[in-house]
């Protein structure tokens, strides 16, 4: 009876024991060797935070034709020899290391929300779209034919060349080289050591534009509605234009070519309106608005209140403008045009 007891006991304790090793047991990161896209398919399914995938012994091209997820955690490397062809989506919420080539087809895109290192070449060709909402490392190459569009934090240290759309709305630090042909529009801050704008390309910079090094405008142009900083060596050629509409340049470095050209606020043309809302007795609220269109594209609309008498006509200072508007009964418009 006593051997029983001494026996239950000591089931009982190792029970407790392994369950308290099963506890406090560290999960140990799996590293995971893949070389299809069913196979990260699969690897992906049952990966955990901090575990690695490393894509290596590819026969010939690795595509990834369907959408995939990479987790929060999850770090996907890239081998050397492996030429990784993206033809739908990638979502990226953790790393993806590229030291190799990756091919963006049309239609395809790469959802940065985590981490992107490139320490190789990266295609993005057609429609393709590299979105960053995270850290972007460019340590190697970007040929872009086709759209990125950054909200957060890029890091390049290698080279990029763009021929389509590059838009900045965050923050844009190149240590290396930007080859533009295509649009730029720099809504954020851009700080570039080597900079070539070649035509036909187009610079919109309506955040803070900064030249550390060498700037070259050979036969391009820049529209600056922002900050454009200047404590390099800036080269604006024989055909090359840069104008300010509205904006500031300084700095202490050397400009080299041609001279700025002050392009006014940018002002295309203004268009007006008016309405009449009628209220009790002989007084009516006249709402005149304009639109103004700016060269870059935008417009702004304005919107001022003044109370008049019923079936007034007259001239009204608004918004710097003189409006000529003439109401009848109520709420009736006549006549309503900027007068000089």
């Amino acid at each position: 009876m006593k051997i029983k007891r001494q026996l239950k006991r000591a089931v009982v304790i190792a029970f407790v024991l392994a369950s308290i090793m099963t506890i406090i047991a560290p999960a140990y990161a799996a590293t995971i060797g893949v070389s299809t896209f069913q196979e990260l398919k699969n690897a992906l399914g049952v990966a955990a935070a901090g575990d690695i995938i490393n894509i290596d012994n590819v026969e010939t091209y690795f595509l990834v034709n369907e959408d995939i997820t990479i987790p929060t955690g999850v770090t996907v490397n890239c081998a050397t020899d492996v030429y990784f062809y993206v033809a739908n989506s990638i979502f990226l919420h953790g790393s993806f290391n590229n030291n190799s080539v990756v091919n963006i087809s049309e239609n395809g895109s790469i959802i940065i929300d985590g981490s992107f290192v490139n320490n190789g070449t990266i295609y993005n060709n057609d429609n393709g779209w590299i979105i960053n909402n995270g850290t972007f490392v460019v340590n190697g190459g970007i040929i872009n034919n086709a759209y990125i569009a950054n909200y957060s934090i890029v890091t390049n240290d290698g080279w990029i060349g763009s021929s389509v759309f590059l838009k900045n709305d965050g923050t844009f630090n190149s240590n290396g080289t930007i080859v533009n042909s295509g649009v730029l529009e720099n809504n954020g801050a851009i700080n570039s050591n080597t900079f070539y704008n070649d035509y036909p390309g187009t610079i919109e910079n309506r955040g803070a534009l900064l030249n550390t090094n060498h700037f070259n405008n050979d036969t391009a142009e820049i529209n600056n509605y922002g900050s454009l900083i200047n404590d390099g060596y800036f080269y604006n050629g024989d055909e090359g234009v840069v104008t300010s509409y509205g904006g500031t340049v300084s700095g202490d470095g050397a400009w080299v070519g041609n001279p700025i050209v002050e392009g006014g606020n940018g002002l295309e043309y203004a268009t007006v309106s008016a309405m009449v809302n009628k209220l009790n007795g002989n007084k009516n609220l006249l709402i005149i608005k304009i639109t103004e269109y700016f060269t870059d594209g935008a417009s702004v609309s304005t919107s001022y209140e003044i109370m008049i008498n019923n079936n007034a006509a007259s001239i009204y200072n608004v918004g710097g403008y003189k409006v000529y508007v003439d109401t009848k009964g109520n709420v009736q418009i006549r006549a309503c045009y900027f007068v000089d």
